[in-house]
């Protein structure tokens, strides 16, 4: 048992201290979502759908 590590420090600082790394980490890939999301409806990258035409193409070969 003595192989185990002991507890060391007051667990709220330590706590804390990891939860802000957690939340800087939070910030910032919500942060670059919005950049990534904003970036593409600037270039028109989302509308890659709107081609369909409102009625089917005219081909006589097909008849």
């Amino acid at each position: 048992m003595n192989d185990l590590p002991s507890p060391e420090g007051d667990w709220y600082t330590l706590s804390n201290k990891q939860q802000s790394k957690y939340n800087v980490h939070l910030v910032l890939g919500i942060g670059s979502f919005i950049a990534t999301l904003a970036f593409g409806f600037a270039t028109d990258q989302f509308e890659s759908f709107n081609d369909i035409p409102e009625e089917p193409a005219e081909i006589d070969c097909y008849k």
